[in-house]
């Protein structure tokens, strides 16, 4: 009998420790920007294992205590700022969240085990009980809560939504300490005898409540990941637009030069005539950086990656940014003309963009474009001031207009993705370089 209360007691504290690392390992999955220091690992498992022991033996004495509840959620808290400086709103929220979904759902269990139980409840789970039922009422809690993790994890375009609605979060906070006080009221009045014993009832009303918050939460961060992305929409065909309006500009400049050939040639035939060979040589030198400026020059052959190359060195080079490329003739490629657009006029905007902050150093952007049988290799290296802000492997903007911004690489990886293609960011010092692989299906290939 003593080992079985030993071992029980065993599984109450994993169960307890278990839940409190659960919560830390959720909160740095949203917020954490950086790898952990050793020091703040060591807080944190002293946290863990403390706070979780602390837990479980007060859950030996009872079934549930608000002032151990509170106590986790300050503990927790506090030891999270410690870590992370900054969004004190979002940590506290997803905190009190996070226990009070556990202790809802220890609620409901407990309903449920009074349904079998009966008056054996009191004993068994309530007070003072070391039990086969308590541990499972315990353990099947946290492993509906280690799943949902699990699926958050996995739905990794949630996580930018939790971030946008944390104020609004607050409303289920207040409305789950809501409830938790009133079933625990409810369970409270069955023990003493001051309510009839009636706990499938209660465990039904509950799981009703608990389902209709969830489905409106669902329903919230739905309608904002459809908000986010009509916005990225129009984000695009607004910037689609204005590449086009630029290739379009471009075509146009080469089309007036061309037109103007004729009269070029009226004007260095009179001066022939005349023997004027000053005259011709002067008039060439002064043409001559016209016709370099419009020209479209042949990198790969294919029409509209030629043209945005050369509107985007022709940008480059009036900010003193040296622009090199190496390409080979590629005149198939996998995407279409408006996602070529958007590749190429993404990445090569970032590195005009990165090069643009550069004060003093040398400013300067590389290409390089090359073919391997049918594998098509895209290569864009530029210089830049500092390093990038990443946060959960993402590229963060520091613009003003945050939720505006950052559509950029999302598209590309999109049209990476589409085409089954791979997408690697490489970063040294004062070096920012992004690299492509895709596919070239020779046979489905179409010839812009």
């Amino acid at each position: 009998l003593v080992m079985e209360k030993q071992v029980l007691f065993g599984i109450q504290i994993a169960a307890s420790i278990s839940e409190v690392w659960f919560c830390y390992k959720l909160l740095f999955e949203i917020i954490m920007e950086k790898k952990l220091t050793g020091k703040q690992k060591l807080v944190i498992l002293l946290s863990t294992f403390v706070l979780g022991c602390l837990l479980g033996a007060n859950r030996k004495i009872g079934f549930f205590s608000s002032l151990m509840f509170l106590f986790c959620i300050l503990n927790t808290c506090m030891v999270s700022f410690f870590i992370v400086e900054n969004e004190k709103n979002l940590i506290t929220v997803i905190v009190v969240l996070y226990y009070l979904v556990i202790a809802l759902l220890d609620f409901y269990f407990a309903f449920l085990s009074i349904s079998f139980l009966k008056e054996k409840f009191l004993d068994a789970v309530y007070y003072r009980a070391l039990s086969c039922w308590k541990c499972l009422i315990y353990a099947l809690t946290r492993i509906i809560i280690v799943g949902g993790i699990l699926f958050l994890k996995k739905r990794k375009d949630i996580w930018s939504v939790i971030l946008e609605l944390k104020n609004f979060l607050w409303l289920y906070v207040v409305f789950g300490i809501i409830l938790l006080l009133q079933y625990q009221q409810n369970l409270d009045c069955m023990v003493t005898g001051e309510q009839k014993i009636n706990g499938m009832r209660a465990a039904i009303s509950l799981m009703i409540l608990i389902i209709i918050v969830v489905l409106g939460l669902m329903i919230l961060l739905k309608n904002k990941m459809i908000q986010n992305e009509n916005e990225f929409l129009i984000s695009q065909d607004k910037l689609m637009e204005q590449k086009y309006q630029e290739i379009e500009q471009e075509r146009e400049n080469s089309r007036r030069v061309i037109h103007d050939i004729k009269n070029h040639f009226f004007v260095l035939k009179a001066y022939e005539r005349e023997k004027n060979y000053e005259g011709i040589h002067n008039y060439l030198e002064e043409i001559e950086a016209e016709f370099s400026q419009s020209a479209v020059q042949i990198w790969t052959g294919n029409r509209i990656v030629d043209l945005i190359l050369n509107q985007k060195k022709s940008q480059a080079e009036k900010m003193q940014i040296t622009f090199c490329i190496q390409a080979v003739p590629i005149v198939i490629w996998p995407m279409k003309d408006s996602e070529l657009c958007s590749f190429w006029g993404n990445l090569l905007d970032n590195a005009i963009e990165a090069c643009n902050a550069i004060e003093k150093e040398k400013k300067w952007i590389d290409i390089v474009i090359e073919r391997q049988g049918n594998l098509l290799f895209v290569k864009i290296r530029n210089s830049m001031r500092e390093f990038p802000v990443v946060k959960k492997g993402k590229f963060m903007s520091k613009k003003e207009q945050f939720k505006k911004h950052g559509y950029g690489l999302k598209n590309v990886e999109r049209i990476v993705r589409k085409y089954q293609g791979e997408l690697r960011y490489e970063i040294e010092k004062n070096v920012f370089g992004v690299s492509g692989t895709f596919f070239i299906n020779e046979s489905k290939g179409k010839e812009k």
